[in-house]
């Protein structure tokens, strides 16, 4: 048993044969390794059986050697014979062998998803043109190579339509990630170093005593102009364009965005779109969004805008706009002087009273009055103390609750207005 398989071996070294068809060829043979040599290179049918030439085939990105230009030729096999067959006594056999060097026809691979090294160079080997439905570049642009088309080493063509935009987008986002890390360290390094101060600082005051009292001692530091406070600002990169917080989008062809963006690359806030002043701090969060287009936000509610009236206001229609200065310089002209407060008869024997009377332009008057003095004694010292309000229909009524005056016999005793304030009111 042991004869028989160096005989298959044997056979399989001259004639490179399979093992299974050199076993099936020495049975037939009965086992004669000259007689089944003889078969073997007569009997064409019998030849197929013998295995072709490796075919070239895909390699995984594992798999992957270097290129065809940079390996070295590799001789044959010694058992291989590029020629005729020859017999065991070194005579040819006649007959040419089929040579396993045959070339192989491979079915052009189809472009797209990932590309090895290997597909790279098969793609750009000459005679191999691309199939009528390979998949076209994302961006339409020409590959290029260094080093020659089959180094493998892919270039992107710099003058693609928006590529500039992209690269100042790239490097931003580049700074901003290497900006996190050290940023942490940093962070890490001040929570170890980090102390309670050990002085005080602000204003103080001596201690005094019965000679000398204490004294306020001013900081010295308080006169130091400080820098403003550090502020955070959030910048979007979306697919077509950028933003900053909730503003407004902005396109990367723009050549004014773009400038902005180079700013922002040279670690310059724009100060019209980071809203911060001169040499103020500023940390910038960079959202990638590069997978989305832009949403406008959605506008904040509001709840209440405007103006409005005071609750219970004395004076609703009061305008109580600024007036400008001419105007006012104007009006001092030609209006004609407020008559000065008239005073009331008091009795200083009977019991008096003080009255406070807010006026509907704004103008106080403090009175005393007697307990007997009626409500109509108050209309008739507003009339006299006012000029607005000789030609203006008004009522007087009570702070709170308000309650108009209009019983002009009515006493103040009687009517609850002992040290009470009176309001003015125009209707």
């Amino acid at each position: 048993m042991a004869d028989r398989d160096e005989t298959v071996a044997r056979f399989v070294e001259l004639t490179q044969a399979a093992p299974d068809a050199a076993r099936n060829i020495l049975e037939s043979s009965n086992w004669q390794l000259e007689e089944a040599l003889n078969l073997f290179y007569a009997a064409p049918e019998i030849g197929n059986a013998r295995p072709s030439a490796p075919q070239a085939q895909d390699l995984d990105e594992d798999d992957w050697e270097a290129p065809q230009t940079l390996r070295k030729a590799t001789p044959p096999p010694a058992g291989a014979s590029s020629g005729a067959g020859r017999t065991l006594g070194g005579e040819s056999s006649g007959e040419p062998a089929q040579s396993s060097a045959q070339p192989s026809i491979q079915p052009p691979r189809r472009r797209g998803g990932m590309m090895t090294l290997g597909d790279i160079g098969r793609s750009s080997a000459p005679g191999q043109g691309s199939a009528p439905g390979d998949d076209s570049d994302e961006e339409g642009g020409q590959d290029m190579f260094a080093g020659g088309e089959k180094s493998g080493l892919a270039v992107e063509n710099p003058n693609r339509p928006g590529q500039r935009g992209l690269d100042s987008v790239r490097n931003i986002l580049k700074q901003a990630q290497e900006g996190t890390r050290a940023r942490q360290e940093q962070q890490d390094d001040d929570d170890e170093d980090e102390t309670p101060p050990s002085h005080f600082t602000g204003r103080g005051m001596t201690l005094g005593s019965d000679d000398a009292p204490s004294q306020l001692v001013e900081d010295p530091n308080s006169n130091i102009r400080r820098a403003p406070p550090k502020v955070t600002r959030n910048l979007y990169f979306w697919r077509d364009g950028f933003s900053v917080e909730d503003g407004p989008l902005m396109r990367y062809d723009d050549p004014a965005h773009q400038e902005t963006l180079r700013g922002i690359e040279a670690g310059r806030a724009p100060l019209h779109l980071m809203n911060v002043l001169p040499g103020q701090p500023t940390d910038v969060n960079v959202h990638r969004k590069m997978d989305e287009d832009y949403v406008a936000p959605k506008k904040k509610f509001v709840p209440f805008s405007g103006s409005g009236q005071r609750l219970g206001a004395p004076t609703p229609g009061f305008d109580s706009a600024p007036v400008s200065s001419s105007a006012s310089a104007s009006a001092a002209v030609t209006a004609p002087a407020q008559p000065p407060p008239q005073t009331v008869t008091v009795d200083s024997s009977a019991p008096t009273t003080s009255l406070q009377i807010r006026l509907g332009d704004g103008t106080r008057l403090v009175s005393r009055f007697n307990h007997t003095h009626t409500v109509g004694d108050i209309y008739a010292f507003v009339n006299a103390s006012n000029t607005a309000s000789r030609s203006r229909n008004y009522v007087l009524q009570t702070t709170f609750p308000p309650k108009e005056l209009k019983d002009m016999g009515q006493i103040l005793k009687d009517a609850g207005l002992l040290n009470a304030v009176v309001v003015q009111k125009w209707t």
